[in-house]
């Protein structure tokens, strides 16, 4: 039958929702609320029933799939240790994701650069306005940058462009999360009279009569409930009871139910909360104010409060305001086996989960399973008796249930039984039947059986509402504490990390994620390395993190290869630097940061490094390594006149020159190794690298340097890859002193095109190196590669995998997934999701985690795309 209920229908011209036969409501929503007493700290339901709700907080987001299963475990041992006749109701239920943090995320971003541009007219500096607040920094620094380079106003313009993004994609999708309540509930013993027939549950005095009784129901929570709260403390769980109102406010939600793609105002709402600076309440603007649910309010002003305004059931399905549900009821499992429903908490849209826990008296449940046993086993003498071959399966269940009932007689076990509903929701039909045809098989999947609640929608739906009653009848299922340990579903945090940046779209969880590379634990490496193929993301994606890490008032260095960058300097503003070009500043290979903890032994290993390039093989430890490390000392007792660190000039520093003028003097290997660097201290390159630094960038905030200029001839690849280590060495150099001058300032670093520093004859252990030693220096070293092969097939390839804090995977190729596969350790599910993404989708296999994302941005912001 086709049921509609609307608000005030008498007053209302019957309007259909759909194209329907039916138009006119029959019945008001208000007598769909069960609700009629808010009290401090219970619930009363018209079905004369006290309530009281405890609430499983959510977990971390850095849980891992071991520490939920970890829970789990706890919770069979939980149901384990309850006593006989315990009961209780777990629900759960999706809810909207508060969008809040995230707004006020990039808000205080486009605040701080609208100050910063303020400032700038009256000469301060942008390092002073970004003390290091989003990394906890007490004290300003103490160097000075000049930030007139940068374009604030730009920058200020992203962050209000990041806003809209985030506003325009929560009341678009509706992300949602869930909560998981623990109701018990408590009905008196003696029923007090509703009326004339027992009727009348919202009558004045029916309400007071039943309130009179609250001090027993108390009593009862209190030794119930106790029981409960401390076989969950005893495990290392937590439950937390909810008050009156908050209570009231979980029933709402159900009465509203929302779900992946349902409007909801909270957005717009948040937006202006936090464009307003309202200091009032955080939260979801949706829910109903507790103010509205105080102990005060009476049964109609509880019933218009929670109400729904439209309701109309089908025969398959149920709307409610906008939503659509398909119920189920669950009814079979095997009892002595895992039902692995946790994968139901990945479920798309959510689902609203309803079960119902009852603990069993053993002696009875005993008793049952001996006469089934009896049953069982004289059934299979019959069959022998006769000349039948013995069925395997009834003697196999005949032994099982021997053991469950032996150990009930001992005590080992209690017996539990349950009933189950589920139902699916989505915000209109066509995705509704998807998701119900997922929900199917999942559950074939997992081996349950079930049904569709067909002409039972609405007493489905009024079961999932966290009060303890059954509006349709199910049997009961036996279950064990072993089995049960799926069937229940913590909810988790979404991954917002304290300092924390925008990573992109977390698409399980529909919400933005924010990942802060050096986090809080001391063993996390700050180094990100993205791999895809041509045109797989890679450079939009490095390009989208440069202009966050510069919101969030970081130092940015990049090394453009192929002179994709400029357009974002020219934007944003800071400096472009052309490497190679006839004209311009120039940098000293030999500069060494006079910040840095052994400068004498960096120069050495700067200078090995260098020739070890411009050659083309690998110095190791030995004769060669020994001559230049003999070399520079020299050189630097010549220029400086001192190995004392205290005593260097960077005005004086050697240059290539000096050492080969040095090598030129030390026997035949010293002339071979000066050979080698003569063309770039005196030949051809010399007005490139054999020259003090001109370049001076200790004043910057954005700097890229452009490579573009160096063409692609096998001759001048040698070249390329001696200008990267003059990069290199400049941008250690800078990170060091920015350091030194301000522990907090966080300095990003991005190498596109890496394998062409990876190809250069120790340039994988330098990286190897890099990584190791940023964590110290609050640096953050991001790196983009196509060239799978170079980390697939070279042992120092892997080896830098393997201290890779973050790996992101882009689009790939069959080949190339797979060795990715063998390497990395990820499911089938992940290796054909590389294949088949489509671009600015990625996997990221984060510290806590792997995370499928998609790198959304604005349109409107310039210079990434």
């Amino acid at each position: 039958m086709n049921r509609i209920f609307r608000r005030n229908p008498a007053k209302e011209n019957a309007q259909p929702v759909e194209k329907k036969a039916f138009t006119q409501p029959q019945s008001d929503t208000l007598g769909l609320v069960p609700v009629v007493k808010i009290l401090p700290d219970m619930l009363i339901t018209s079905h004369n029933k006290f309530i009281k709700m405890y609430q499983f907080p959510p977990i971390t987001a850095q849980a891992g799939g071991e520490e939920i299963d970890r829970i789990q475990k706890k919770y069979a041992q939980v149901l384990a240790s309850l006593p006989p006749r315990t009961r209780f109701q777990i629900t759960v239920i999706p809810e909207p994701m508060d969008p809040t943090p995230d707004l006020e995320h990039f808000f205080n971003l486009q605040q701080k650069w609208a100050k910063q541009g303020q400032e700038n007219t009256t000469g301060l500096d942008d390092l002073d306005v970004f003390p290091g607040e989003q990394i906890g920094a007490a004290t300003p620094p103490s160097f000075k940058s000049d930030s007139s380079s940068l374009n604030t106003q730009q920058i200020e313009q992203s962050a209000r462009s990041f806003m809209a993004l985030i506003t325009n994609w929560y009341s678009s999708v509706n992300p949602i999360t869930w909560r998981m309540i623990i109701t018990l509930s408590y009905m008196p013993p003696f029923q007090p009279r509703g009326g004339l027939f027992g009727f009348g549950s919202r009558n004045g005095h029916y309400i007071e009569e039943l309130s009179s009784r609250a001090s027993v129901a108390r009593e009862y929570f209190d030794q119930q409930g106790g029981l409960l709260l401390q076989a969950f403390k005893n495990q290392g769980l937590e439950l937390i009871p909810l008050d009156g109102p908050s209570m009231a406010q979980v029933v709402w939600r159900v009465l509203h139910p929302t779900t992946t793609g349902a409007q909801e105002s909270s957005a717009s709402e948040a937006l202006q909360k936090v464009l307003n600076k309202d200091a009032g309440p955080a939260g979801l603007r949706t829910v109903p104010d507790r103010a509205w649910l105080s102990p005060g309010a009476t049964p109609d002003q509880i019933a218009e409060v929670l109400a729904p305004d439209n309701v109309r059931e089908d025969p398959n399905v149920i709307y409610i305001d906008g939503v659509y549900l398909k119920g189920y009821s669950v009814y079979d499992y095997n009892p002595g086996s895992m039902v692995h429903l946790q994968q139901l908490t990945s479920f798309p849209g959510g689902f609203f989960g309803s079960l119902f826990v009852y603990v069993e008296d053993p002696a009875e449940i005993a008793g049952k399973l001996r006469s089934k046993e009896t049953s069982l086993k004289g059934r299979s003498h019959m069959r022998r008796s006769k000349g039948f071959i013995a069925s395997f399966g009834s003697e196999q269940e005949a032994a099982e249930v021997e053991t469950t009932r032996a150990k009930m007689e001992m005590g080992l076990e209690n017996p539990i039984s349950i009933r189950f509903f589920i139902l699916v929701a989505a915000a209109d039909m066509n995705e509704l039947k998807s998701r119900a045809q997922k929900m199917e098989n999942i559950l074939i999947t997992l081996g349950a059986k079930f049904f569709a609640t067909t002409h039972n929608q609405l007493h489905t739906w009024q079961t999932a509402l966290p009060l303890s009653h059954i509006a349709t009848q199910q049997k009961k299922r036996n279950m064990t504490p072993g089995a049960l340990q799926t069937f229940f579903w913590p909810p988790q945090d979404r991954l917002f990390e304290e300092g924390g940046r925008y990573m992109g779209i977390d698409l399980n969880s529909g919400a933005p994620l924010y990942f802060n590379p050096l986090g809080k634990s001391s063993d996390r490496s700050p180094t990100l390395l993205a791999i895809g193929k041509m045109g797989g993301g890679k450079s939009v994606w490095l390009r989208t993190n440069m202009l966050i890490g510069l919101m969030q008032g970081n130092s940015v260095f990049a090394v453009d290869l192929e002179g994709e960058m400029e357009d974002f300097v020219k934007t944003y503003g800071g400096r472009y630097v052309k490497v190679g070009a006839s004209s311009g500043d120039r940098i000293n290979v030999l500069d060494v940061p006079l910040d840095d903890e052994e400068p004498l032994v960096s120069g050495v290993e700067q200078l090995v490094a260098f020739t070890s390039t411009v050659l083309g093989r690998e110095i190791t430890h030995g004769q060669e390594w020994n001559m230049l490390a003999e070399a520079y000392e020299a050189a630097i007792k010549d220029r400086l006149g001192s190995l004392n660190p205290k005593d260097w000039s960077p005005q004086k520093a050697p240059v290539l020159s000096d050492i080969a003028d040095i090598l030129e003097h030390m026997g035949e290997v010293g002339r071979s190794l000066s050979a080698g660097l003569k063309p770039y201290a005196s030949g051809v390159y010399s007005q490139f690298f054999n020259t003090p630094s001109t370049l001076d960038i200790s004043n910057e905030r954005l700097v890229v340097f452009g490579l573009g200029n160096v063409h692609t001839a096998s001759a001048a690849e040698i070249r390329k890859r001696a200008y990267l280590w003059q990069v290199m060495s400049i941008i250690w150099s800078e990170t060091v002193s920015r350091h030194r001058k301000n522990s907090t300032h966080i300095t990003d670093v991005f190498l596109d095109e890496v394998w062409v520093l990876l190809k250069a004859p120790g340039g994988a252990e330098a990286i190897e190196n890099m990584a190791r030693r940023y964590r110290k220096r609050q640096g953050i070293l991001w790196m983009a590669t196509q060239e799978v092969d170079e980390f697939l097939y070279h042992d120092v390839g892997r080896r830098i995998l393997k201290i890779i804090g973050t790996t992101i995977l882009m689009s790939q190729s069959d080949y190339a997934a797979d060795g990715l596969q063998s390497l990395l350790h990820f499911s089938d599910y992940i290796r054909n999701t590389l294949v088949e993404m489509p671009t600015g989708k990625l996997v990221m296999k984060l510290p806590v985690g792997t995370k499928i994302v998609r790198n959304f941005v604005p349109e409107d912001v310039f210079g990434i795309l």
